[in-house]
């Protein structure tokens, strides 16, 4: 494993295999007090997506497992991308949480999900990596839970 690449925003890479790259994405403002990160992890040919969303104010993060990529199966990104335009729209709405937003993926067809509570780390990509940078980032004012 080499060392991590940093970027705007909160973004990082590195690699986490001889053939895999591991990436997490900008953080970007999905609602006030909501933050939604990519992680990707895999090579040019196949790999797995995850979307992350951090309720800045609850102090909460929420792991959605997306379909991933493949190469030989261009829909999965299509279905990823769907998942992501209902995610954004569903967290427009006046009364959302991180529930809401779990049922709207549940509905989508995803299964795996993982809730991270403020100042927890988790794997991936063979780092530990924390959820801090984008709600202090984008709502510092919050606090910088999330």
């Amino acid at each position: 494993m080499s060392g991590v690449m940093r970027g705007a925003a909160c973004e990082a890479s590195w690699n986490a295999s001889a053939y895999d790259l591991a990436t997490v994405s900008a953080a970007r403002a999905l609602a006030p007090g909501f933050v939604m990160q990519n992680l990707s992890s895999g090579n040019g040919c196949m790999g797995a997506v995850s979307f992350v969303i951090h309720d800045c104010e609850g102090g909460e993060s929420l792991v959605i497992r997306a379909a991933g990529y493949d190469f030989y199966a261009p829909d999965l990104l299509q279905s990823d991308a769907q998942l992501e335009t209902k995610l954004t729209r569903a967290a427009g709405r006046k009364a959302v949480d991180l529930a809401a937003l779990r049922k709207v993926a549940s509905r989508h067809g995803v299964t795996e999900f993982t809730s991270v509570s403020q100042g927890a780390a988790m794997e991936f990509g063979g780092r530990m990596i924390s959820f801090n940078c984008g709600c202090k980032t984008l709502f510092p004012q919050m606090g910088g839970r999330g």
